[in-house]
């Protein structure tokens, strides 16, 4: 199930998953064109959407607005 919306930074990123190990939920941009990917080998290879890590330490304000956000979409 994809998560909520978040704007910032003049975007909007939709929230696609928290990595635990890391602290981080990554954000996926849904309002703007795609951008190059480099395969493993670095070379460009597709376009896809942008990308972001929020990380808890890095960006508490808005980690905790995801978190808030995503508190509302759980099962009981």
């Amino acid at each position: 199930m994809p998560g909520p919306v978040i704007h910032d930074q003049g975007r909007a990123w939709r929230v696609v998953e928290y990595l635990e190990d890391c602290r981080s939920w990554v954000l996926v941009a849904i309002d703007q064109a795609a951008v190059i990917q480099a395969d493993q080998f670095g070379d460009p290879r597709r376009r896809v959407p942008a990308t972001r890590l929020v990380a808890a330490d890095a960006e508490p304000q808005l980690y905790q607005q995801i978190q808030a956000s995503m508190a509302g979409l759980e099962p009981d």
